[in-house]
């Protein structure tokens, strides 16, 4: 259970870091909202870089307690390797990290 909670923190420790960067490169003012063709139609602070690190904490701390929770319902707890379903739940977080990383770029270069 500790390796699979320290990979989701990994995912989310990365992608803060990450934001942490772009925000010192950013323009005071980014694109916080695209219209359908791709151009930006909303723009606000930098600080907005930051909400999809929160978001991606509160998804990572929730798989982890959905894990845990399933861990102790089969009665696994203290075994050391990744269940399936842990597996997957690591999988959607690095998606989720991917994809949030695109839009947080996409947000500072307009």
């Amino acid at each position: 259970m500790k390796k699979y909670q320290r990979m989701i923190r990994f995912s989310y420790i990365l992608e803060f870091i990450f934001s942490i960067w772009l925000y010192i490169k950013a323009p005071a003012t980014i694109a916080v909202h695209f219209s359908g063709s791709g151009k930006p139609d909303a723009f606000d602070s930098k600080y907005w870089l930051f909400l999809l690190p929160v978001l991606l904490i509160l998804a990572g701390e929730i798989l982890i307690f959905i894990a845990k929770k399933k861990r102790k319902k089969i009665g696994l707890e203290q075994i050391p390797t990744f269940l399936p379903n842990e597996w997957t739940y690591i999988t959607v977080m690095f998606i989720f990290f991917i994809i949030f990383s695109y839009f947080i770029q996409q947000e500072i270069l307009y």
